[in-house]
């Protein structure tokens, strides 16, 4: 499931809030310790698939109501794998130069999930891409339209491919 990190973060507080219970006790509910549902309302860190669908069951909660624009999270997954494919970077190095865990990053650049505002800003500086960019879903979708034109053009795909990135890294 692709959800917003944003909606995640405040179903998570307004469920603390309403039951009065703590992040120990949120966390045990679903399958996971109370720092992680920490990382998550502060949007450091994600969930995962099971645990997510253990918080829909567990609270009543339309799945729905947490999901993002599947394409939106598509781009930026996708915009990381090619940065990281031309840099020749691995996910390894990505991780120990940013800090964050190699299955958070794998997660994010498989499009499992949409990265967390923090994670974005962390990726953004070592692969030297603006996080600006990143965050600007205005722009993802300018770049999703501009792929579509050419695409209705009947372009060839590698000439489409190299005019989104010559966009992307010139931006």
């Amino acid at each position: 499931m692709y959800y917003d990190a944003d909606k995640l973060s405040t179903v998570l507080l307004e469920i603390k809030a309403r039951r009065k219970i703590t992040n120990d006790e949120l966390g045990k509910s679903i399958g996971v310790s109370g720092s992680q549902i920490s990382y998550v309302i502060n949007k450091k860190k994600g969930l995962s698939p099971k645990s997510l669908r253990n918080l829909c069951e567990k609270y009543s909660i339309d799945p729905d109501t947490l999901r993002d624009s599947k394409e939106t999270i598509q781009k930026i997954g996708t915009i990381l794998s090619k940065r990281l494919q031309e840099k020749r970077i691995h996910l390894s190095d990505l991780s120990k130069g940013t800090e964050l865990h190699i299955f958070d990053l794998s997660d994010i650049v498989s499009n499992k999930r949409e990265p967390t505002r923090d994670e974005l800003k962390k990726i953004a500086e070592f692969l030297q891409i603006d996080a600006k960019i990143l965050l600007n879903k205005d722009y993802l979708n300018n770049i999703v339209k501009i792929r579509l034109a050419l695409e209705d053009m009947n372009m060839n795909p590698n000439h489409i491919d190299a005019i989104i990135s010559f966009i992307e890294s010139n931006i």
